[in-house]
């Protein structure tokens, strides 16, 4: 999250909230500060979503935005062990067709 002590007390705050609809909007509203000043950390944010569709939606819409801005690394976080096979079939379905 690079240096912006917000953005990391807000990401910070989003991680201890109980999972449900309040914690998803929560992380919704900061995954879309996120993805422009470090994409990365967006990512991780989209993967806390806890409703399934609302994950995939938010991660694919990051991860185009990511791609348009740095397709190597956004496309080397798609492959490394830490995404989840759900998020990667999704993007790989509805991003690089």
């Amino acid at each position: 999250m690079g240096g912006n002590p917000t953005l990391k007390a807000c990401a910070s705050g989003s991680r201890r909230r109980t999972p449900g609809p309040n914690a998803d909007t929560a992380r919704i509203s900061l995954g879309n500060v996120q993805v422009d000043q470090n994409p990365a950390d967006a990512m991780q944010t989209a993967l806390g979503i806890s409703e399934p569709h609302m994950r995939q939606d938010e991660a694919v819409k990051y991860y185009r935005r990511w791609l348009r801005r740095d397709a190597t690394a956004a496309n080397a976080w798609l492959q490394s062990p830490s995404v989840p096979q759900d998020v990667r079939t999704v993007i790989d379905q509805r991003v690089r067709r």
